[in-house]
């Protein structure tokens, strides 16, 4: 066999064996069990681990859910995060360890977001925003319908509308 066959032969069963690299990334809450979005769609509760395909820009927001027992609230965290590829997902090193490597390359990124936590149901505050809002809104009530009265045989009044 020449040389360049082996050679040959050598770079084709490289290219043959399994390559990869593995992007994951992690969203944490403080405090855990908040609802994460990713680009403004759902992924799950947090913590969540979940994979990307590709780096770039992205806008992450955690909120906590919506519970009717609840009198505590959490203030949402919406964050726009910059994911830049390492050195080894550049051109021309991209390559290399998307084909030729042999063995499995990952990616983990990890961000953790703190929520503050406030009074979900101040009731003398919301009392009073309502108020405010209707004295300035405008009247979009009906007025109420007349009731007439009339006498039945035994002496009762009879309301009808």
């Amino acid at each position: 066999m020449s040389r360049r066959a082996v050679i040959l032969f050598l770079v084709l069963g490289i290219m043959a064996l399994p390559s990869c690299v593995e992007r994951r990334m992690t969203i944490l809450s403080e405090p855990p069990g908040a609802r994460a979005y990713v680009d403004g769609k759902y992924v799950g509760d947090t913590p969540i681990t979940l994979p990307f395909q590709h780096y770039g820009t992205r806008e992450i927001q955690v909120r906590r859910a919506r519970t009717e027992k609840r009198t505590k609230g959490h203030t949402p965290q919406t964050h726009r995060v910059d994911i830049r590829p390492p050195l080894y997902e550049r051109f021309p090193f991209d390559f290399v360890s998307e084909v030729l490597y042999p063995g499995r390359i990952t990616d983990h990124r990890v961000y953790v977001f703190r929520m503050e936590e406030t009074d979900d149901l101040n009731r003398a505050a919301l009392m009073e925003r309502a108020e405010y809002f209707r004295s300035t809104a405008p009247s979009l009530r009906t007025a109420p319908t007349e009731t007439s009265t009339s006498a039945t045989s035994d002496g009762e009044a009879q309301h009808s509308p």
